[in-house]
């Protein structure tokens, strides 16, 4: 009996095998380069550094279903990637659902892109940042998907194009925002949630422990963003700050802030229809609690 030695190779990170190359978090536009998305961002090295073989490698190991330069165009890559804020005409909230594929087809990419747009009656903009990374921005309405809708539908996706994706679903935010800095941090996330805890479905309450755990809050500003809609009405942090004490005890909770239990389910509920929260849930309590201790 023949034993066969099966042999690993480790591959390294591009940044170790091309020293000259850098990343940068959003694509860089000049012919003279070779730009590819990688690790959630963009690896982008000279042309002239690399021989024919290697351009034509990286290309086929990293490759790009949008032109990039159709991506430079579109007004939503520009808010994204360039810090070009939204008008008045465009006032509401908005939020970015980040699409991982572990698998796509080429042939499929146009079909899917027109059902996205007609499963989500409210997306504005549609980008694929690379063959396995798309961005949906979602204008907020009253009918909008929450979470659990959400899930259910990218589950039914795959099973029609036989495509795997893992989802991030961001958190809604004014048009007054810098969504630049909002999807940095987002994209962040999702990256290292998706080594650290790679499910098929993540919002940021699922990030919470993450965050708690690892990450200095103080530096997020779409957490700062999100405190200050969270906490516009009055009493609001009062109420969030005794539910945590109680571990959402309701009743508990009611007797200490001296209020009707019923007023404090109304205020509960009105809560999750605004934002999809639950309350009742530590995920999500602990999330709005963290945040509730933020300067904003």
């Amino acid at each position: 009996m023949k034993i066969i030695e099966v042999m690993t190779v480790q591959i390294l990170p591009l940044e170790q095998i091309y020293a000259e190359g850098f990343i940068k978090d959003e694509p860089l536009f000049n012919k003279d380069f070779l730009c590819i998305p990688y690790k959630g961002k963009f690896f982008c090295i000279e042309k002239q550094k690399l021989s024919v073989t290697e351009q034509k490698l990286l290309l086929t190991l990293y490759p790009n279903v949008a032109p990039l330069y159709e991506l430079e165009r579109k007004f939503w890559y520009q808010v994204l990637f360039k810090h070009t804020r939204l008008s008045e005409k465009e006032a509401g909230e908005y939020r970015i659902i980040q699409v991982q594929f572990k698998r796509m087809d080429d042939s499929i990419y146009h079909s899917w892109i027109q059902t996205m747009e007609t499963v989500l009656p409210n997306l504005v903009d549609c980008l694929f940042v690379s063959s396995n990374q798309a961005l949906l921005i979602e204008k907020r309405t009253e009918n909008y998907y929450q979470k659990e809708e959400l899930h259910g539908l990218f589950t039914a996706l795959d099973d029609d194009f036989a495509t795997f994706t893992q989802i991030f679903v961001g958190a809604f935010y004014p048009s007054e925002v810098d969504f630049t800095k909002i999807y940095r941090e987002e994209s962040r996330l999702f990256q290292e949630m998706l080594v650290e805890n790679p499910k098929k479905y993540l919002s940021l309450s699922d990030c919470v422990l993450y965050l708690a755990t690892s990450q200095d809050l103080t530096n997020y500003e779409s957490l700062k963003e999100l405190g200050k809609i969270f906490f516009a009405e009055e009493g609001m942090k009062e109420v969030i700050h005794a539910l945590w004490k109680n571990q959402a005890n309701v009743s508990s909770t009611a007797k200490d802030l001296f209020m009707h239990r019923n007023t404090l389910l109304y205020k509960m509920e009105k809560f999750q229809q605004r934002f999809d929260l639950n309350l009742k849930e530590l995920n999500d309590l602990l999330m709005v609690y963290l945040i509730s201790n933020l300067k904003f």
